[in-house]
């Protein structure tokens, strides 16, 4: 049986593969925490911040990539 995936999730597929940085909001969704854990997580050098102009800001995708990474179980 071939699988198939609806085009909005292969476009959120795609965006979470080519994006390098996500909003505060994204991240929190696609870790299933509170937007106050990702600060704390930023406040503790666990993410990325980058400033996007005066009042935007971003997390980068590596960092995400890379908290994911360094607490996958075996």
């Amino acid at each position: 049986m071939t699988e198939t995936t609806t085009p909005q999730l292969q476009e959120r597929t795609m965006t979470t593969q080519t994006a390098i940085a996500f909003q505060i909001n994204r991240v929190a969704q696609m870790l299933d925490v509170s937007r106050s854990t990702v600060y704390r997580l930023i406040r503790d050098k666990h993410l990325t911040l980058v400033k996007v102009g005066k009042r935007s800001s971003r997390i980068t995708a590596a960092s995400v990539n890379d908290f994911v990474k360094a607490r996958e179980t075996a």
